[in-house]
């Protein structure tokens, strides 16, 4: 019953994606055995006559370093000698994609993600806005729902992602919710070379020629039939960098971790500002809030995971906290975080859920919380929740068109970048674990 005339009527709706099942990587793990750039101290025990001290070293090593431009280079490690490294060339293996990737901090450190850049695309340089005469950087948090590379070549997804980051003057990026580790290279691509004529309208109207980068983590958790990323956008020709990043290592006493999904972190600079950010997605409660104490059990530890990180960068006291909280921020599961100086800068009555039935929202689940130094010297008191142009008629609404492209909205806050005050000099976020119990605050 569809003929020609039909299917040309459809065609601008339609999106085939081949028989092949998308990505599902499960961490640095191939048929080939493990990648020695992006694996993890556990994953690296998994070889013959790796330790746990040894593994670490090896972390240790390819933060300090770089990537691993081949398996050999395991011989400059203490404890590895060419015997075993021969050992290990059957069952250990460096990727091209990450033996020729390195970080932005000038020594190329490498953090154990996947990274994606832009290696084809001319240097650019733009400026930075400015408010009340400084130079600021404006950082958003947007939960994407189940973003995976084939929601990703839908034309309208891809269209509100790009303009919404484009009319709202984004520099950078902190995204939940990626279901693939390859989803988010298409919206940098976009960014970069615009393919549809709305993104080309907005990239010369709002933004002129950036150049975009993102960083994707390696699975931080399970989300429904699959593992769930986080990631990191960025215009790096705003003189942006991220410097290290990296998931929240499970404890080393249990070797499990405190959140469902394991919080990401990243160090970046703007200018002469560093920070650190750390992207979370809570657990959610439940339909009849069944899950509610494991979400609060979550929040009572985001004291522990400030504390190590400020423990674990001497001196760095400029931490945002951002993402889903599924919980709206005056609950009393806050007040520990509020107690430690943490300050949430999006009110209560600020909804962050849309439906294309619910525009308007009802529900303040996505925050920026700012650590007190930043929020007291640094941040501009501007702030918002993007509502406008989330839907398109292209996006699928179960049965119909014109669906939001999630189910959450971005939330956005604004930092000057023009001094940093603090005397942190560490840079590199591997390594951070939280080990015990709750503590009392």
């Amino acid at each position: 019953g569809i003929g020609p005339g039909l299917l040309e009527k459809f065609r601008n709706y339609l999106t085939a994606s081949s028989s092949k099942p998308p990505d599902q990587p499960q961490g640095s793990s191939t048929q080939d055995g493990i990648d020695l750039n992006i694996a993890s101290t556990d994953e690296l025990q998994t070889l013959p006559g790796i330790g746990k001290s040894i593994a670490q070293r090896i972390v240790d090593d390819r933060d300090q370093n770089g990537p691993f431009a081949s398996v050999d280079d395991l011989a400059r490690i203490n404890g590895i000698g060419q015997a075993k490294v021969d050992g290990l060339k059957g069952t250990a293996f460096v990727s091209s994609s990450t033996s020729n990737k390195k970080q932005e901090d000038g020594g190329g450190k490498k953090s154990r993600l996947q990274e994606q850049s832009d290696v084809d695309i001319p240097a650019r340089k733009t400026l930075l806005a400015k408010y009340q005469g400084r130079p600021v950087v404006r950082i958003c948090s947007w939960n994407l729902e189940r973003f995976s590379s084939e929601k990703a070549a839908n034309v309208g997804v891809r269209e509100v992602v790009c303009c919404t980051i484009l009319k709202n003057s984004v520099d950078i990026v902190v995204i939940q919710e990626l279901a693939d580790t390859s989803a988010l290279q298409k919206i940098c691509d976009e960014l970069n070379n615009p393919s549809l004529p709305e993104v080309q309208k907005c990239s010369k109207q709002y933004h002129g020629p950036g150049l975009w980068k993102c960083a994707t983590s390696q699975a931080a958790g399970r989300m429904y039939m699959g593992n769930e990323f986080n990631g990191f956008l960025w215009d790096s020709s705003k003189d942006i960098s991220l410097r290290s990043s990296s998931l929240l290592e499970k404890s080393k006493k249990t070797g499990k971790s405190p959140f469902v999904r394991r919080p990401f972190l990243g160090f970046f600079k703007v200018q002469k500002f560093d920070f650190v950010a750390v992207s979370v997605h809570l657990k959610a409660t439940g339909l009849h809030n069944e899950d509610k104490d494991r979400l609060l059990a979550e929040l009572a530890r985001l004291p522990d995971l400030m504390e190590a990180i400020h423990d674990h960068l001497v001196g760095e006291e400029d931490i945002l906290l951002l993402g889903d909280f599924n919980l709206e921020p005056g609950d009393g599961g806050f007040q520990s975080l509020a107690d430690l100086g943490y300050h949430h800068i999006l009110p209560a009555d600020i909804p962050t859920n849309i439906s294309p039935s619910n525009l308007g929202g009802s529900r303040s689940y996505d925050n920026i919380w700012m650590a007190n130094r930043t929020y007291k010297t640094a941040y501009t008191q501007r702030f918002g929740a993007i509502r406008e142009q989330l839907t398109h008629e292209k996006i699928p609404d179960g049965w119909s068109w014109g669906g939001t492209v999630s189910d959450h909205v971005p939330v956005w806050g604004e930092v000057y970048v023009d001094r940093d005050l603090d005397r942190g000099s560490k840079v590199s976020v591997s390594g951070i674990a939280i080990d015990g119990s709750s503590s009392t605050h």
